[in-house]
């Protein structure tokens, strides 16, 4: 099984700090993904391999965690630890098969669209 894994974007701040000191504590790896990886696909990103670059140049500021390879017990605790201390990060998303191929920039439009539908009281997705 593979080990839990956080990605964390746009959070070279405070509250990446606070995020990273959860992760230590749980004994979950973390990378800060640098603007210049948002191209690169997320699979890559989390299995270190050498990663196929795209093509894409778009670019986002909004905070984003992308957590990989819990179980539902971390999951909850991570999530409880992130709630009592005070770290919200609006955008997060748990790896799927489906996700794993996307770019970050892929990840982050899907995600941020669910939420804002989801704050407007809309479905997301049409099935």
């Amino acid at each position: 099984m593979n080990s839990p894994y956080v990605l964390l974007y746009n959070l070279q701040n405070s509250k990446g700090a606070k995020i990273k000191m959860i992760c230590h504590k749980l004994n979950i790896s973390f990378k800060s993904v640098e603007r210049s990886e948002y191209s690169l696909k997320i699979a890559d990103l989390i299995s270190h391999k050498e990663p196929e670059k795209d093509s894409e140049n778009d670019d986002f500021s909004d905070e984003m965690l992308l957590l990989a390879h819990f179980n539902n017990q971390l999951l909850n605790t991570f999530l409880k630890n992130l709630k009592s201390g005070k770290v919200p990060v609006a955008l997060k998303a748990v790896l799927t098969e489906h996700n794993s191929k996307f770019t970050s920039i892929q990840l982050y439009n899907e995600i941020s669209a669910e939420h804002k539908a989801l704050r407007e009281g809309r479905v997301a997705h049409k099935e």
